[in-house]
């Protein structure tokens, strides 16, 4: 997977291929985990503006970094 290498996250951010998302899509079991997160009317406004000025890789980009920021 190229998850952790920058320059590889253009159209690979998370899987190499199609195959790879299949496979572990096919391997998720059981009843999904829904975790309920407060999210404030400024924040909402926020993601729906970035929404309407950003295109999907530099969203999913800001996703990753958030994500990381907060998981590391």
């Amino acid at each position: 997977m190229n998850a952790c290498r920058p320059d590889a996250e253009r159209f690979q951010i998370i899987f190499d291929n199609l195959d790879d998302v299949m496979r572990v899509l096919g391997a998720l079991t059981g009843k999904p985990e829904i975790e309920r997160h407060e999210v404030s009317l400024e924040a909402l406004h926020g993601y729906v503006e970035r929404l309407k000025t950003s295109t999907t890789e530099e969203i999913v980009r800001g996703f990753l970094t958030r994500y990381r920021a907060t998981n590391e």
